[in-house]
Protein backbone atom coordinates (compact mmCIF):
# COMPACT_ATOMS: atom_id res chain seq x y z
CA UNK A 1 0.00 0.00 0.00
CA UNK A 2 1.73 3.38 -1.26
CA UNK A 3 2.36 6.23 1.56
CA UNK A 4 0.70 9.38 1.73
CA UNK A 5 3.00 11.63 -0.57
CA UNK A 6 5.23 13.78 1.84
CA UNK A 7 7.41 16.39 1.05
CA UNK A 8 10.31 18.41 3.26
CA UNK A 9 9.18 21.75 3.76
CA UNK A 10 11.70 23.40 1.68
CA UNK A 11 10.19 22.70 -1.01
CA UNK A 12 8.13 25.62 -0.49
CA UNK A 13 9.94 27.66 0.18
CA UNK A 14 11.57 29.07 -3.35
CA UNK A 15 7.84 29.39 -4.26
CA UNK A 16 7.06 31.55 -1.55
CA UNK A 17 9.60 33.62 -1.98
CA UNK A 18 9.28 34.13 -4.98
CA UNK A 19 5.56 35.25 -4.36
CA UNK A 20 6.42 37.39 -1.63
CA UNK A 21 8.58 39.21 -3.98
CA UNK A 22 6.05 40.11 -6.31
CA UNK A 23 3.64 41.06 -3.63
CA UNK A 24 1.14 38.07 -3.55
CA UNK A 25 -0.61 37.03 -0.02
CA UNK A 26 1.07 34.13 0.83
CA UNK A 27 -0.18 33.57 4.12
CA UNK A 28 -3.42 33.57 2.76
CA UNK A 29 -2.82 30.93 0.28
CA UNK A 30 -1.04 28.43 2.41
CA UNK A 31 -3.99 28.68 5.20
CA UNK A 32 -6.18 27.52 2.24
CA UNK A 33 -3.93 24.94 1.19
CA UNK A 34 -3.43 23.64 4.71
CA UNK A 35 -0.27 24.19 5.27
CA UNK A 36 0.70 26.32 8.48
CA UNK A 37 2.36 29.69 7.79
CA UNK A 38 4.90 28.49 10.35
CA UNK A 39 5.83 25.66 8.34
CA UNK A 40 8.16 27.60 6.32
CA UNK A 41 9.85 28.35 9.59
CA UNK A 42 11.14 24.77 9.98
CA UNK A 43 12.13 23.69 6.25
CA UNK A 44 12.44 20.37 6.53
CA UNK A 45 9.30 19.15 8.57
CA UNK A 46 7.42 16.96 6.06
CA UNK A 47 4.31 18.47 4.39
CA UNK A 48 1.96 16.67 2.33
CA UNK A 49 2.45 16.93 -1.18
CA UNK A 50 -1.03 17.48 -2.11
CA UNK A 51 -1.04 20.51 0.25
CA UNK A 52 2.51 21.87 -1.43
CA UNK A 53 0.50 21.55 -5.11
CA UNK A 54 -2.47 22.77 -4.23
CA UNK A 55 -0.80 26.26 -2.78
CA UNK A 56 1.22 26.65 -5.84
CA UNK A 57 -1.23 25.92 -8.13
CA UNK A 58 -3.82 28.29 -6.48
CA UNK A 59 -0.94 31.30 -6.76
CA UNK A 60 -0.19 30.28 -10.20
CA UNK A 61 -4.05 30.52 -11.13
CA UNK A 62 -4.46 34.04 -8.79
CA UNK A 63 -1.76 35.44 -10.59
CA UNK A 64 -1.82 34.26 -14.41
CA UNK A 65 1.77 32.52 -13.94
CA UNK A 66 1.32 30.03 -16.58
CA UNK A 67 5.38 29.23 -16.10
CA UNK A 68 5.64 29.86 -12.64
CA UNK A 69 7.31 26.66 -12.26
CA UNK A 70 10.30 27.45 -14.74
CA UNK A 71 10.11 31.31 -13.11
CA UNK A 72 10.73 29.97 -9.46
CA UNK A 73 13.08 27.46 -11.11
CA UNK A 74 15.63 29.52 -12.95
CA UNK A 75 16.05 32.09 -9.76
CA UNK A 76 16.95 28.89 -7.46
CA UNK A 77 19.89 26.59 -7.03
CA UNK A 78 20.21 23.23 -5.60
CA UNK A 79 22.09 24.93 -2.55
CA UNK A 80 18.97 26.70 -0.76
CA UNK A 81 17.30 23.58 -0.28
CA UNK A 82 17.55 23.37 3.33
CA UNK A 83 19.61 20.46 4.82
CA UNK A 84 19.12 18.35 1.53
CA UNK A 85 20.76 21.64 -0.33
CA UNK A 86 23.80 21.65 1.68
CA UNK A 87 24.34 18.47 1.10
CA UNK A 88 24.82 18.44 -2.72
CA UNK A 89 27.07 21.93 -2.00
CA UNK A 90 28.95 19.59 -1.05
CA UNK A 91 29.78 17.74 -4.10
CA UNK A 92 33.04 17.43 -6.13
CA UNK A 93 31.20 16.77 -9.74
CA UNK A 94 27.79 16.97 -11.45
CA UNK A 95 28.46 12.80 -10.99
CA UNK A 96 28.45 12.97 -7.48
CA UNK A 97 25.59 15.66 -7.23
CA UNK A 98 23.61 13.81 -9.14
CA UNK A 99 24.30 10.64 -6.81
CA UNK A 100 23.96 11.97 -3.79
CA UNK A 101 20.51 13.75 -5.02
CA UNK A 102 19.10 10.43 -5.81
CA UNK A 103 20.55 8.97 -2.54
CA UNK A 104 19.34 11.63 -0.12
CA UNK A 105 16.08 12.37 -1.69
CA UNK A 106 13.81 9.49 0.38
CA UNK A 107 14.94 11.53 3.60
CA UNK A 108 13.15 14.86 2.45
CA UNK A 109 10.47 13.18 -0.01
CA UNK A 110 8.78 9.71 -0.44
CA UNK A 111 7.31 10.88 -3.30
CA UNK A 112 10.48 11.56 -6.04
CA UNK A 113 13.24 9.53 -7.51
CA UNK A 114 16.45 10.92 -9.28
CA UNK A 115 18.70 8.71 -10.83
CA UNK A 116 20.96 8.71 -14.24
CA UNK A 117 20.96 6.41 -17.27
CA UNK A 118 23.98 5.66 -19.64
CA UNK A 119 23.12 5.94 -22.93
CA UNK A 120 26.35 5.71 -25.41
CA UNK A 121 27.93 8.67 -25.36
CA UNK A 122 25.17 10.39 -23.54
CA UNK A 123 23.43 10.30 -19.98
CA UNK A 124 19.87 9.99 -19.11
CA UNK A 125 18.82 12.45 -15.84
CA UNK A 126 15.70 11.18 -15.11
CA UNK A 127 13.44 12.37 -12.16
CA UNK A 128 9.81 10.84 -11.61
CA UNK A 129 7.05 12.02 -9.24
CA UNK A 130 5.05 9.54 -8.14
CA UNK A 131 1.88 11.75 -7.96
CA UNK A 132 -1.39 10.62 -10.02
CA UNK A 133 -3.18 13.94 -10.85
CA UNK A 134 -0.31 14.92 -14.28
CA UNK A 135 -1.87 18.58 -14.34
CA UNK A 136 -1.91 19.43 -10.88
CA UNK A 137 2.15 19.32 -10.69
CA UNK A 138 2.89 20.92 -14.03
CA UNK A 139 4.70 22.98 -11.97
CA UNK A 140 6.54 21.15 -9.57
CA UNK A 141 7.61 19.26 -12.64
CA UNK A 142 8.65 22.77 -14.15
CA UNK A 143 10.77 23.90 -11.19
CA UNK A 144 12.77 20.16 -10.76
CA UNK A 145 12.89 20.46 -14.86
CA UNK A 146 15.03 23.96 -14.14
CA UNK A 147 16.64 23.05 -11.03
CA UNK A 148 18.22 19.96 -12.88
CA UNK A 149 18.91 22.40 -15.61
CA UNK A 150 21.08 24.52 -13.46
CA UNK A 151 23.03 21.64 -11.85
CA UNK A 152 24.14 20.51 -15.52
CA UNK A 153 25.09 23.98 -16.84
CA UNK A 154 27.22 24.98 -13.71
CA UNK A 155 29.55 21.79 -15.23
CA UNK A 156 29.19 22.77 -19.15
CA UNK A 157 30.52 25.95 -20.99
CA UNK A 158 28.56 28.96 -20.48
CA UNK A 159 25.23 28.73 -23.34
CA UNK A 160 24.90 25.04 -22.95
CA UNK A 161 22.04 23.63 -23.84
CA UNK A 162 21.05 19.94 -23.26
CA UNK A 163 20.29 17.83 -26.34
CA UNK A 164 16.81 16.97 -25.56
CA UNK A 165 14.14 17.35 -22.89
CA UNK A 166 11.27 14.54 -22.15
CA UNK A 167 8.20 15.97 -20.14
CA UNK A 168 5.03 14.81 -18.65
CA UNK A 169 2.03 16.59 -20.62
CA UNK A 170 0.77 17.70 -23.76
CA UNK A 171 3.11 20.63 -25.59
CA UNK A 172 2.87 24.08 -24.18
CA UNK A 173 3.44 27.61 -25.37
CA UNK A 174 5.21 28.18 -22.23
CA UNK A 175 8.41 26.64 -23.27
CA UNK A 176 8.24 27.70 -27.10
CA UNK A 177 8.32 31.55 -25.88
CA UNK A 178 11.56 30.77 -23.48
CA UNK A 179 14.83 31.20 -25.45
CA UNK A 180 16.51 29.01 -23.44
CA UNK A 181 14.68 25.89 -24.78
CA UNK A 182 14.92 26.94 -28.55
CA UNK A 183 16.81 24.59 -30.73
CA UNK A 184 16.21 22.09 -27.99
CA UNK A 185 14.29 19.05 -29.06
CA UNK A 186 11.25 19.01 -26.92
CA UNK A 187 9.15 15.76 -26.40
CA UNK A 188 6.17 15.72 -24.46
CA UNK A 189 3.81 12.82 -23.23
CA UNK A 190 7.19 11.27 -20.94
CA UNK A 191 6.63 9.11 -18.27
CA UNK A 192 8.50 11.65 -16.26
CA UNK A 193 11.42 14.70 -16.55
CA UNK A 194 14.49 13.58 -18.48
CA UNK A 195 16.87 15.78 -19.56
CA UNK A 196 19.70 14.41 -22.33
CA UNK A 197 23.44 15.46 -22.14
CA UNK A 198 27.25 14.26 -22.64
CA UNK A 199 28.44 11.97 -20.52
CA UNK A 200 31.53 14.11 -20.57
CA UNK A 201 29.82 16.68 -18.15
CA UNK A 202 29.76 13.81 -15.21
CA UNK A 203 33.20 13.87 -14.18
CA UNK A 204 33.48 17.78 -14.33
CA UNK A 205 33.40 20.06 -11.37
CA UNK A 206 30.96 22.00 -10.91
CA UNK A 207 31.14 26.20 -11.08
CA UNK A 208 30.58 27.85 -7.40
CA UNK A 209 27.27 30.03 -7.37
CA UNK A 210 27.81 33.52 -8.45
CA UNK A 211 27.39 36.07 -5.85
CA UNK A 212 24.75 37.28 -7.15
CA UNK A 213 22.79 33.91 -6.46
CA UNK A 214 21.57 34.99 -3.22
CA UNK A 215 21.92 32.11 -1.45
CA UNK A 216 21.49 32.66 2.55
CA UNK A 217 23.33 31.47 5.39
CA UNK A 218 19.99 29.27 6.26
CA UNK A 219 20.72 27.40 3.27
CA UNK A 220 22.84 25.69 5.08
CA UNK A 221 21.39 25.24 8.71
CA UNK A 222 20.03 22.16 10.22
CA UNK A 223 20.72 18.51 9.14
CA UNK A 224 18.97 16.10 7.42
CA UNK A 225 16.90 13.41 9.31
CA UNK A 226 18.94 10.00 9.40
CA UNK A 227 15.74 8.77 8.47
CA UNK A 228 13.75 8.39 5.43
CA UNK A 229 10.24 10.22 4.85
CA UNK A 230 8.07 7.34 5.65
CA UNK A 231 7.43 4.63 3.20
CA UNK A 232 4.02 3.28 5.41
CA UNK A 233 0.88 4.42 4.82
CA UNK A 234 -0.42 4.29 8.37
CA UNK A 235 2.45 6.27 9.80
CA UNK A 236 2.61 8.57 6.45
CA UNK A 237 -0.79 9.07 7.03
CA UNK A 238 0.04 10.28 10.93
CA UNK A 239 3.01 12.57 9.77
CA UNK A 240 0.50 13.99 7.39
CA UNK A 241 -2.12 14.92 10.14
CA UNK A 242 0.31 16.35 12.59
CA UNK A 243 1.29 18.72 9.92
CA UNK A 244 -2.38 19.85 9.75
CA UNK A 245 -3.20 20.66 13.20
CA UNK A 246 -1.95 24.27 13.42
CA UNK A 247 -4.75 24.80 10.87
CA UNK A 248 -7.07 23.02 12.73
CA UNK A 249 -7.97 19.14 13.26
CA UNK A 250 -8.72 17.76 9.49
CA UNK A 251 -12.15 16.08 8.91
CA UNK A 252 -12.57 12.72 7.37
CA UNK A 253 -13.09 14.62 3.84
CA UNK A 254 -9.72 16.91 4.41
CA UNK A 255 -8.06 13.50 4.54
CA UNK A 256 -9.34 12.06 1.84
CA UNK A 257 -8.54 14.65 -0.73
CA UNK A 258 -4.85 14.90 0.69
CA UNK A 259 -4.83 11.38 -0.11
CA UNK A 260 -6.37 12.27 -3.60
CA UNK A 261 -9.38 9.38 -2.67
CA UNK A 262 -12.76 9.20 -1.53
CA UNK A 263 -13.25 9.33 2.35
CA UNK A 264 -14.50 5.46 2.27
CA UNK A 265 -11.67 4.19 0.28
CA UNK A 266 -10.05 6.15 2.86
CA UNK A 267 -11.59 4.46 5.16
CA UNK A 268 -11.13 0.97 4.15
CA UNK A 269 -7.66 1.14 3.47
CA UNK A 270 -6.81 2.29 6.86
CA UNK A 271 -9.02 -0.37 8.23
CA UNK A 272 -6.96 -3.04 6.44
CA UNK A 273 -3.64 -2.13 8.03
CA UNK A 274 -6.04 -2.96 11.36
CA UNK A 275 -6.50 0.73 12.62
CA UNK A 276 -9.75 3.49 11.93
CA UNK A 277 -8.82 7.27 11.31
CA UNK A 278 -9.96 7.68 14.95
CA UNK A 279 -7.16 5.97 16.16
CA UNK A 280 -4.66 7.64 13.72
CA UNK A 281 -5.13 10.81 14.29
CA UNK A 282 -5.47 10.53 18.10
CA UNK A 283 -1.62 8.97 17.66
CA UNK A 284 -0.69 12.08 15.35
CA UNK A 285 -2.14 14.07 18.10
CA UNK A 286 -0.42 12.14 20.76
CA UNK A 287 3.04 12.43 19.28
CA UNK A 288 2.75 16.40 18.46
CA UNK A 289 1.50 17.04 22.12
CA UNK A 290 4.73 15.38 23.10
CA UNK A 291 6.58 17.83 21.36
CA UNK A 292 4.86 20.61 22.54
CA UNK A 293 4.95 19.71 26.48
CA UNK A 294 8.76 19.81 26.12
CA UNK A 295 8.26 23.26 26.42
CA UNK A 296 7.85 24.38 29.78
CA UNK A 297 6.59 27.54 28.68
CA UNK A 298 3.56 25.56 27.07
CA UNK A 299 0.28 25.40 28.99
CA UNK A 300 -1.75 22.29 28.88
CA UNK A 301 -4.56 24.20 27.31
CA UNK A 302 -2.37 25.68 25.14
CA UNK A 303 -1.31 22.66 23.52
CA UNK A 304 -4.84 21.41 23.42
CA UNK A 305 -6.08 24.45 21.33
CA UNK A 306 -2.98 24.11 19.39
CA UNK A 307 -4.06 19.93 18.74
CA UNK A 308 -8.00 21.42 17.80
CA UNK A 309 -9.63 20.44 21.03
CA UNK A 310 -12.15 22.44 22.45
CA UNK A 311 -10.96 22.38 25.42
CA UNK A 312 -8.31 21.02 27.97
CA UNK A 313 -10.76 18.04 29.45
CA UNK A 314 -10.77 16.36 26.01
CA UNK A 315 -7.47 16.57 25.32
CA UNK A 316 -6.30 15.50 29.52
CA UNK A 317 -9.02 12.52 28.63
CA UNK A 318 -7.38 11.46 24.90
CA UNK A 319 -3.93 12.00 26.53
CA UNK A 320 -4.12 9.65 29.63
CA UNK A 321 -5.72 7.12 27.50
CA UNK A 322 -2.45 6.94 25.59
CA UNK A 323 0.26 7.86 27.98
CA UNK A 324 -1.70 6.26 31.36
CA UNK A 325 -0.99 10.07 32.95
CA UNK A 326 -2.83 13.67 32.22
CA UNK A 327 -0.41 15.80 29.85
CA UNK A 328 0.40 17.88 33.33
CA UNK A 329 1.71 14.99 35.07
CA UNK A 330 4.13 14.15 31.45
CA UNK A 331 5.05 17.61 31.46
CA UNK A 332 6.28 17.67 34.85
CA UNK A 333 7.89 13.68 34.84
CA UNK A 334 9.79 15.37 31.03
CA UNK A 335 11.19 18.51 32.32
CA UNK A 336 12.34 16.54 35.73
CA UNK A 337 14.51 14.31 33.48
Amino acid sequence: MQPIPLVSGWNLQPFANFLRGIGAPVERWLVEAGIPPDELMEPDRPVPLRHVLDFVEAAARAEGAESLGLDVGRQTAAECMGAYGACLARCVSLYDRAETAGRLLSRSNNCQSIWLERDGANVRMHSRMDYPLESHRRHADDFTLMVMLEAVARAAAPGWKPQAIYLPGVRSQRFARDELFQCVQMVYGAPYVTIVFSSDLLARPLRPLSPMAGVSAEASAGSLPEREMPADFVRSLEVSIASMLPVGCPTVRDLADMAGTTPRTLQRRVAACGTSLRQVVDRARFRTAKECLSDPSASVTDVALRLGYGDSTAFTRAFHRLAGMPPSSYQKQLLAS
